[in-house]
């Protein structure tokens, strides 16, 4: 049986952890604590419950703050300028030929036998075009036919268009273009030019007919056209991307020479077949095949 001074001394070791805990710092206190107990305190702790940062000055001056610095902006921020989205529908028109020291009429939406485009002075024979809205204004070869909406589609060039329920151009040559002629690999007097270029003091022509399609800038090659199937010719070569459009409406040819330079050109009228040429050279070319005159082209808007 224990003694009584035993029993005693179990009762006082019994109370030492209250006693000691009135003697331990607060750190000291929570090294005693469970790791859950610490992860509650401190989930309770004045940092974890952080005020909103102020978003305006008044905001921060209630709270005995300075207001706060300017925002720095970039040109990223600002708007910047964009095209209108609205799309540019192509101008359907004719083009009118006005003949130096003669009559005026239009380009016709026929052909003669050899294959080249004829002048006409009727209106309803005239070739159906579409001038662009494109800046430069130009005038392509690409076909336009109609979509089933009736809208013309959205070229950059004026384009000779297939119209419904008539005949318009070449069913299979639809281009607008120029064909090399025939008779340039003939020697003359003047320099040496490359037989499909156009230039001053050379007699070079090409003829106005219906085309293949050829891109913007690419020089003449062999091509499908309409006067090389009427003269069984397959060697000539073409261009359809040529022509442009001017303020004033004038339509300008512009072959592309075989080193890709483009020389001042000027439209002839041949008044023996009613059809037209280009050349580099006007008195050059009247040296020979005897003067022919100017032919201006100008576009006119349909109603």
């Amino acid at each position: 049986m224990p003694s009584f001074l035993a029993i005693v001394a179990l009762g006082l070791a019994a109370l030492s952890p209250i006693a000691n805990a009135g003697t331990l710092t607060s750190r000291q206190q929570l090294t005693e604590l469970s790791p859950y107990d610490t992860q509650l305190l401190s989930a309770r702790s004045p940092e974890s419950f952080s005020l909103p940062v102020p978003r305006t000055n008044a905001e921060r001056l209630r709270r005995g703050l300075g207001p706060a610095p300017p925002k720095r902006r970039n040109h990223l921020s600002r708007l910047q300028a964009r095209e209108s989205p609205t799309p540019c529908t192509p101008t359907p028109g004719v083009i009118s030929v006005q003949i130096t020291g003669g009559q005026a009429g239009f380009l016709s939406k026929t052909l003669d036998t050899s294959g080249k485009y004829k002048f006409t002075t009727v209106e309803a024979d005239a070739l159906q075009v579409a001038a662009s809205c494109s800046n430069p204004r130009t005038l392509t070869t690409l076909v336009c036919t109609f979509h089933p909406s009736g809208m013309y589609p959205k070229l950059q060039m004026l384009t000779v268009c297939l119209i419904p329920s008539s005949q318009n151009g070449s069913p299979t040559f639809p281009d607008l273009g120029l064909v090399e002629g025939v008779q340039n690999s003939i020697t003359n007097s003047g320099p040496a030019i490359p037989s499909r270029d156009l230039a001053a003091g050379s007699f070079h022509y090409v003829f106005v007919g219906a085309t293949v399609h050829t891109e913007p800038g690419a020089i003449g090659l062999p091509g499908a056209n309409s006067i090389s199937t009427a003269i069984q010719n397959n060697n000539l070569a073409v261009e359809s991307s040529v022509w442009t459009l001017g303020d004033n409406g004038v339509v300008t040819p512009a072959w592309v020479n075989s080193d890709g330079t483009v020389a001042a050109q000027a439209i002839l009228y041949i008044s023996s077949t009613s059809t037209f040429t280009v050349v580099g050279d006007a008195q050059q070319y009247g040296n020979l095949f005897g003067v022919k005159p100017l032919a201006t082209w100008t576009f006119l808007q349909g109603n």
